[in-house]
């Protein structure tokens, strides 16, 4: 596939995987602390306002793989026609899940 040989296509999607696998890391070393509810949103006026569990943050994991793997696949399709689309969306995808990352370390060290 002459797609992935691409050396920008090659780094994009490395920076993103690098980052979900990461965060994946940092999920199973932090997570499995043994705290029940994790506190997901701190409001600095009403405090800690919004609670969950250490399982909603593998599904937000899981649904940024999928966001990458749809990504992945809609660049590889406009490739050929538009590379400008396809270098955009990989490196949305790139940006994304460092926001992610950065994201769930944040809630990761508040609890």
């Amino acid at each position: 596939m002459l797609f992935f040989k691409q050396k920008p296509v090659y780094i994009l999607c490395g920076v993103a995987l690098i980052f979900i696998i990461a965060s994946a890391v940092g999920l199973i070393h932090y997570g499995g602390t043994g705290a029940q509810t994790i506190v997901l949103h701190f409001d600095a006026v009403r405090g800690a306002d919004q609670f969950g569990a250490v399982s909603n943050l593998w599904e937000l994991l899981g649904i940024m793989v999928l966001m990458m793997g749809i990504n992945i696949f809609l660049a590889q399709q406009f490739f050929y026609k538009e590379r400008l689309i396809s270098y955009g969306l990989l490196g949305a995808s790139a940006f994304f899940s460092f926001l992610f990352f950065i994201a769930l370390m944040v809630i990761l060290s508040v609890n």
